[in-house]
């Protein structure tokens, strides 16, 4: 294939509009403010070992324990629920930022500073961490610690355990393995004590979220078994006349959607319980405090330095264990602290007065120079940002000028075409809802419910299509209406609505109608291919994804099927569809066909039937509505159509523009160990199966029928989505100090990237 003039143009001005979100990318990568300017270590003796109040520490870190999975009052893990009714408790709901993914979270867990938004793209890449943390304190005052669960730990503090043992967190179809390499320590450490902290990552829960959700029985029996070790560690260490804090939180919640990332409340939101054994104070319940404040609260309690970049507070029950004069000095210590960092002095000076006016308490002025440190604790590169912006102007500057001469060449004058376009409404329409589509995105509340747009305006044009081309038969639209309504009520998305009842949870609660809706997806596209499944290889394949999806269905197939064998089948679909390909000396239409194999066998097993959908909705558009839209259907028709149908569909499949609706468990299909750039390619296929598919369909569609019109639609599109993103730019430049940076305008920026 060779790249003529005009291909080759708009590929110039890609590259000039990429240097250009280059530029804008690095401007808004966030520089932190947090400096620590100055040391007062010598002001104050918090540091010396007498006023560490604990002689060990045992941190149960529990991946995605959610906070109402302990604190609404079920009865998930007993004992420990036990214990916070009887008051033996400091029991706390832990507020996490945004990213919610591990290794952020234990960055901010162990250092007391918030993490920048882009530690979510380096979570499976994590090397040692330099930044003053709790881990770091305890190790320059020999304070001995072990560590067992997440290999997270052992990349980011390398050489600081007495003991490690590290376990892959990626592998997300392990939910038992991960978790008995950590409990299988637990004897001989209870046993020798030699250490002064041990620190437990335990996965399994997260792993059985991203798999079955957060509603699955396993859920329950995994949160039982995390009850047992924590009460085996109890009755351990409360036989010692040493005083000993078991503290259990998690790093992040989970989604009602099992999956975690985002800002939604399930996610962000995490028990803190604190559980002393000798310990006495005035008990708290389900006060909110902020995950930061985690790491300061252990230095106050060994009497160690606070990390030097720290900006959390302790938790409340510290006054509480302490005299009035230990207090006095840990205030001290904090109203210190706080001074070595950059707040301004104007600032500093009002909380000061506010303070010697008795406005304001000592709690409440540490209180409120943590929470302006919070506020304040990064920036933006402002000139970059706006450098990329001009270049990315330029850029769709001149591709539109290039295309407004040129396109619609070659199929017929682009003016008479407009003159023929306007004798309908369907101009109007598409301008009006670009118009909607772009003001929409500079409200947060729209970019959390983009899909609603979406599911509108795409049956509405449909609609407008019959009233302005009579020669649209009726009876494919009505079946194309109703696969679409299918197709939209499958899986709910977005914010307000994600928890209401969808098909999906139903299919997944009833493990019969799953099973069931599979087999009926299967013959529906065996109806919808019979071309495609003349071909016997095809046949096989399909029957072998069909198996392995009703491997799924627990109360059926299960018993047939464990996870090495499921991994085995994966392989032989992996076999047999790229010996289809080479079958077929990789036509495209062939290629197609395996991309919706691939589709279908990526996708979590209550989507295969509506990816069947999906199907069907492509050989209508395909097969009965484009060849009958004239004989020469309009570009701008066709372009809209495409972008409204991929969109539509993208959210209908249960994506939105949060992280978390991002089902990592498919990156793990047909992998028996964890391969990073492998699973990645494997989510990005199954999260955009149904956009990818679509476009797939509808090049070979108009390049077979009318090249010269896919040219034009190409051209289109590409040119949409530079403006869109131009556009989008502008908006988070704006935005860039809103509320909701970082948790919906910044994911929705790179999902258009993507």
């Amino acid at each position: 294939y060779q790249m003529d003039g005009s291909t080759s143009y708009l590929l110039i001005c890609t590259v000039i509009h990429l240097f250009g979100c280059f530029c804008f990318f690095n401007g808004f990568l966030p520089n932190t403010n947090i400096i620590s300017t100055k040391d007062f270590s010598q002001n104050t003796n918090l540091s010396k070992r007498s006023f560490r109040k604990i002689d060990k520490l045992v941190f149960v870190l529990i991946d995605a324990l959610r906070s109402d999975f302990i604190l609404d009052g079920n009865h998930n893990m007993p004992f420990l629920q036990s214990l916070i009714k009887e008051n033996q408790t400091f029991s706390y709901v832990s507020i996490a930022s945004s990213p919610t993914v591990t290794m952020p979270r234990i960055k901010a867990i162990t250092s007391g500073t918030i993490p920048s938004f882009f530690e979510f793209f380096k979570n499976s890449a994590s090397k040692e961490y330099t930044q003053d943390n709790f881990v770091q304190q305890f190790h320059n005052n020999n304070i001995s610690m072990v560590f067992y669960g997440d290999n997270t730990w052992t990349k980011l503090f390398p050489e600081k355990f007495l003991r490690s043992d590290g376990t892959n967190s990626f592998y997300v179809n392990d939910f038992y393995e991960v978790d008995n390499n950590v409990t299988r320590h637990l004897n001989p450490e209870l046993t020798t004590l030699d250490w002064d902290s041990m620190i437990l990552h335990y996965l399994g829960l997260d792993h059985i979220g991203h798999t079955h959700g957060p509603f699955s029985p396993l859920i329950q029996q995994k949160l039982q078994e995390m009850d047992s070790i924590i009460q085996r560690i109890w009755l351990s260490v409360k036989k010692s006349n040493e005083n000993t804090m078991i503290v259990i939180t998690g790093d992040h919640g989970m989604s009602n959607a099992g999956s975690h990332g985002g800002s939604s409340k399930e996610e962000i939101n995490t028990p803190l319980i604190f559980l002393p054994t000798h310990l006495h104070g005035k008990p708290l319940y389900k006060e909110n405090i902020r995950q930061i404040d985690i790491a300061v609260t252990f230095s106050v309690l060994f009497g160690t330095e606070i990390p030097k970049q720290s900006i959390g507070v302790p938790a409340p029950f510290i006054s509480s264990i302490y005299d009035f004069e230990e207090m006095a000095r840990v205030k001290r210590k904090l109203a210190c602290h706080f001074h070595t960092l950059s707040i301004p002095e104007k600032d500093l000076n009002e909380l000061l007065l506010d303070y010697c006016n008795g406005i304001h308490t000592d709690d409440q002025v540490i209180k409120k120079a943590s929470d302006y440190l919070v506020m304040n604790s990064s920036s933006y590169n402002d000139l970059l940002m706006a450098l990329g912006i001009i270049v990315i102007f330029l850029s769709c500057v001149l591709s539109l000028i290039y295309c407004q001469r040129n396109l619609g060449v070659g199929d017929q004058n682009i003016d008479e075409q407009i003159k023929r376009e306007d004798k309908n409404y369907t101009n109007g329409f598409i301008y009006f809802w670009l118009f909607i589509f772009q003001v929409s995105q500079t409200s947060s509340s729209f970019i959390e419910e983009e899909h609603y747009l979406y599911y509108y305006a795409l049956p509405s044009f449909i609609m407008l299509l019959i009233v302005c081309q009579s020669n649209i038969l009726s009876t494919p639209i009505f079946i194309l209406m109703l696969l679409l309504r299918l197709v939209k009520s499958w899986n709910q998305t977005g914010v307000n609505w994600i928890a209401l009842e969808d098909i999906e949870n139903y299919l997944n609660a009833n493990n019969g109608s799953l099973a069931a809706t599979i087999l009926l997806g299967f013959v529906f596209l065996l109806l919808l291919k019979k071309k495609m499944m003349k071909e016997y290889l095809n046949i096989v394949i399909l029957v072998l994804i069909t198996s392995y999806k009703l491997c799924h269905c627990k109360n059926y197939l299960d018993q047939l099927c464990n996870q090495q064998s499921q991994v085995s089948i994966v392989k032989v679909i992996y076999f047999v569809i790229l010996l289809q390909t080479i079958k077929t000396k990789f036509q495209m239409q062939s290629m197609k066909t395996c991309f919706m194999f691939l589709a279908l066998l990526f996708l979590r097993p209550s989507n295969f039937p509506w990816f069947t959908l999906v199907v069907g909705v492509e050989c209508i558009l395909v097969e009965k509505i484009i060849p009958v839209m004239g004989k020469r259907p309009s570009y701008k028709q066709i372009s809209f159509l495409l972008l409204t149908l991929t969109r539509f569909c993208h959210f209908a499949q249960g994506n939105s523009n949060s992280f978390a609706t991002v089902d990592i468990s498919a990156g793990m299909i047909g992998l028996s160990e964890y391969h990073e750039i492998i699973s990645i390619i494997i989510t990005l296929i199954a999260t955009y199966s149904s956009f990818l598919y679509i476009f797939f369909s509808m090049y070979i569609c108009l390049s077979n029928h009318a090249p010269t019109l896919m040219k034009s639609v190409g051209f289109t599109i590409w040119i949409y989505q530079m403006i869109e993103i131009l556009l989008y730019s502008i908006v988070v430049f704006l935005m860039r100090y809103h509320l909701f940076i970082w948790s919906v305008f910044a994911p929705k920026y790179f999902y258009l990237m993507v």
